[in-house]
């Protein structure tokens, strides 16, 4: 598991042995209450036991701000994530940016959604996993559909197609979906490929964060076309 560069400011390092630095973390009672809805701080033993679930169950990392650990997020092989920014870097974007970058290993991984467990009196993490994306399916579940984005155009593009099979749809709108269509899956899929050639997770995502805006930018323009086929015939 290599290192994740997000931006200039925050890489995600692989999980080692650091006791000494993330113990402190987990002494603030607030952070815990965060975490797990306790009312004391961890032990070394719920540190060791926590780390030894996630490190064997997923993908582990330390966050890293400014050259300094401040935090750990982890993507589950269930598809959950979970994080942790120590008091003293919260409310820096830290979070929302870590996350982000969860969705794109998610991506790469195939999972088709990813999951959070988040505490009914946590506002601020819901409110971060919201801007971001997650909607609430349960009292303290949150869910972000990795595919919801590419169903809702197979939806509008199966409908575009028996649309512009009807020929009494002018033949010049009828070339420009055929050729459009097709230019915007070739984009889409020479991405797809650029992402299988790269080892660099912050190029990955963005060529994410490209194909994520080419299925904005198609489901528009299919959505726009329909209704022009359909005023014009």
């Amino acid at each position: 598991m290599d290192k994740r560069i997000i931006d200039q400011d925050i890489t995600l390092v692989p999980y080692f042995l650091n006791e000494e630095v993330t113990l402190q973390w987990y002494q603030d009672p607030d952070v815990c209450r965060q975490v797990d809805d306790i009312d004391h701080v961890y032990s070394l033993e719920d540190l060791q036991r926590m780390y030894g679930y996630l490190n064997t169950h997923g993908d582990l990392f330390y966050i890293q701000y400014k050259g300094t650990l401040v935090g750990d997020v982890a993507l589950r092989t269930n598809g959950e994530v979970c994080i942790v920014v120590s008091k003293p870097y919260q409310n820096r974007h830290i979070g929302r940016r870590c996350i982000e970058n969860m969705l794109a290993l998610a991506r790469e991984g195939g999972m088709s959604e990813v999951r959070a467990n988040i505490y009914s009196f946590n506002r601020q993490s819901r409110r971060m996993f919201e801007a971001i994306g997650f909607r609430q399916t349960a009292e303290e579940w949150y869910c972000y559909d990795l595919d919801e984005l590419k169903r809702s155009l197979e939806d509008i593009h199966s409908k575009a197609k028996k649309v512009f099979e009807n020929e009494v749809i002018p033949k010049p709108l009828r070339d420009e979906f055929n050729v459009r269509s097709v230019q915007y899956r070739n984009m889409y899929s020479s991405i797809e490929t650029m992402k299988d050639l790269s080892t660099d997770a912050e190029a990955i995502q963005n060529l994410s964060d490209q194909q994520n805006n080419i299925l904005k930018t198609w489901l528009a323009w299919e959505q726009g076309i329909i209704k022009q086929a359909l005023g014009g015939s």
